[in-house]
């Protein structure tokens, strides 16, 4: 990379992973409070969880085409305001409704596809799937903070004072995006585009793309939904309290993020990539199919959720880096649009699923339920082509 591709994609990465962070950081703590909150029901909790992926997945097509014609900076900023207005509405409230508004304001924000959008507008080709998977690795980084930091964070000024936090990083993040990030000398998008119908529906059916986007839906909808469960199955069945749950996040997220350097070298060989990939949601599945099992030990519930986020620290890195290789670049806006609408609407819908199960089969369906997905995830990917390292970004 040339020094100012090292600028761009270092400095978005940063940004990637504050907006991250201020979104992930809640996951942990959000449930335990939201049942205490006057008008909670599990359905409701579920939906404050997933309502900010509804609105997420809503505004990623239109805001990366707005990208498109008005500059990605623009928009960007635009995001990250809209994020910083949801958090503080979300600190003010003490009922589940304001939660549940504060989080879709957050949503609202929606800049990961302009976001990436400028990232490959800063990079060359040969530079392109290298700043992708630097970014997508930002984002896993950000989610094993994000269960360090939210938990921490509740223990010394509560749920409030997590949402808070969230705002000043939205505002960090965008102070670092004016300052820092540079201006594209050739932009790819120009003032009198406008998106067509025809090419959004052919990035749809795109053979290589599809498998992806319908991964990363469940990727995110197995997430949403299990964190209706595991911070109440620590609390109730492993007997941790909530201002420990960091000390169980903490040595968990370490050993996953050690695995993930060797499972991503491996992957590094062209026959070896889909093998890891699968193998990343295999781990997801058992980890999920023995929680419910293994939640009365602390180390067993640990080994249960090291084998979860093993597999989801990977496959959150890696994603993004296939759709940046395998899109074209005239596509790349769109691609990356409907990637990002996929992975929110499978937030929306996981956390809508978790809540309703919990309400209707308890905490352990919501595990047993996402075990089953991750099979059916397996299932789709045995339709993949092999990907090669030497694809057009």
């Amino acid at each position: 990379m040339t020094g100012t591709e090292r600028r761009a994609v270092g400095a978005l990465a940063a940004i990637f992973f504050l907006r991250m962070l201020g979104l992930f950081m809640v996951l942990p703590v959000l449930a335990l409070y939201a049942e205490k909150m006057p008008g909670a029901t599990p359905l409701l909790i579920g939906l404050s969880l997933g309502i900010y992926g509804l609105a997420q997945a809503g505004c990623q097509l239109p805001l990366g085409a707005a990208s498109d014609r008005l500059g990605r900076k623009r928009v960007i900023i635009w995001g990250l305001g809209l994020f910083a207005l949801g958090s503080a509405t979300a600190a003010l409230s003490h009922h589940i409704v304001g939660i549940i508004l504060g989080r879709a304001l957050q949503g609202l924000g929606a800049v990961s596809s302009p976001a990436m959008a400028l990232a490959a507008d800063l990079t060359r080709d040969s530079q392109r799937t290298k700043a992708m998977a630097i970014i997508g690795a930002s984002i896993g980084v950000a989610f094993a903070c994000a269960f360090v930091t939210g938990p921490l964070l509740d223990s010394l000024v509560g749920l409030s004072g997590v949402f808070w936090a969230a705002m000043v990083i939205s505002i960090v993040a965008g102070i670092l995006l004016i300052t820092v990030v540079p201006n594209p000398s050739n932009e790819h998008f120009n003032p009198a585009y406008q998106p067509i119908g025809a090419e959004v529906r052919q990035v749809l059916m795109d053979r290589p793309l599809l498998p992806l986007n319908v991964g990363v839906f469940f990727l995110h909808c197995i997430l949403a939904a299990v964190f209706v469960a595991i911070p109440v199955l620590l609390a109730r069945e492993t007997g941790v309290p909530a201002d420990r749950h960091t000390h169980i996040y903490l040595p968990v997220l370490a050993v996953a993020f050690a695995a993930l350097l060797p499972m991503m070298r491996l992957a590094h060989h062209d026959r070896l990539t889909m093998v890891v990939f699968r193998g990343a949601i295999v781990l997801i599945g058992l980890g999920l199919a023995a929680m419910p099992s293994l939640a009365q030990g602390e180390l067993t519930m640990m080994g249960a959720m090291t084998l979860f986020f093993a597999g989801f620290c990977y496959l959150e890195a890696s994603l993004p880096a296939l759709i940046s290789r395998l899109a074209s670049p005239h596509q790349r806006g769109s691609a990356l649009g409907i990637f990002a609408t996929s992975q929110f609407a499978g937030a929306f819908a996981g956390g809508l699923l978790g809540g309703a199960l919990a309400q209707w089969l308890g905490y352990h369906g919501i595990c047993y339920a996402g075990a089953a997905m991750a099979l059916i995830w397996l299932v789709v990917t045995l339709g993949m082509a092999p990907v090669a390292r030497h694809q057009p970004a």
